[in-house]
């Protein structure tokens, strides 16, 4: 009778410690502290660049915001940030949310403009710039042309059905005078308004034609 109760208290134990030994690692695993990842901010050699944000550490895969704050450089435009020091694609944007990466990363300023070039600025009003035959849908949507060069105006997508895109005025209310596909040889900077005609139908079955935006 000894021998057994001896026995069955072996193996209780034996059980005992194979589930803390179950249960050990699990535990360190869940009390794991996650990766963390580096985010550097860094002009990429350009000379003149103020106000870049400070680096800081993320958890590995878990959302966050870029910062706000725009870098500067005197007579250039931020545009966003690329990953490497010589592109052009902007990938990130100041204040983009919901950023999620694995490893470190450092970005560097995209500019657009400079000495020697025009700014034309499209308001698209919920419309979308038309780009190599693509919407998009940046509004203000932005190009930079050199000084004296001609370019073709882009155009906008219509913003629903049965609704159309007239041409650009220079004021939010103002007539139109540029329009999409128009060649015009870029002397200063250009802000353009999108206007559409609207049509709509009254309770009556008549059909309804205006411009807007309007007052």
């Amino acid at each position: 009778m000894r021998n057994k109760l001896i026995k069955s208290l072996t193996l209780l134990v034996l059980a005992i410690a194979m589930v803390i030994g179950m249960i050990t690692p699990w535990n360190n695993r869940a009390q794991a502290k996650p990766k963390k990842c580096r985010v550097e901010f860094k002009d990429g050699g350009i000379t003149g660049v103020s106000n870049l944000p400070s680096g800081f550490s993320v958890d590995e895969n878990k959302p966050f915001t870029i910062p706000s704050t725009k870098p500067t450089r005197k007579y250039y435009d931020f545009l966003g940030y690329a990953t490497s020091p010589t592109s052009k694609t902007v990938v990130y944007k100041a204040g983009q949310k919901n950023v999620k990466i694995s490893s470190d990363v450092t970005l560097y300023p995209v500019w657009g403009g400079g000495p020697g070039t025009y700014k034309i600025t499209y308001y698209t009003h919920g419309g979308s710039v038309i780009v190599n035959g693509l919407a998009v849908e940046d509004d203000p949507y932005t190009e930079y042309i050199g000084a004296g060069c001609y370019t073709s105006l882009k155009s906008c997508f219509d913003l629903g059905y049965g609704n159309t895109f007239k041409g650009y005025s220079t004021s939010m209310y103002g007539n139109v005078t540029y329009y999409g596909g128009q060649t015009i040889r870029v002397t200063k900077n250009l802000v353009l308004y999108a206007k559409y005609y609207i049509h709509e139908f009254d309770f009556a079955g008549n059909e309804i034609v205006y411009e807007w935006p309007c007052k």
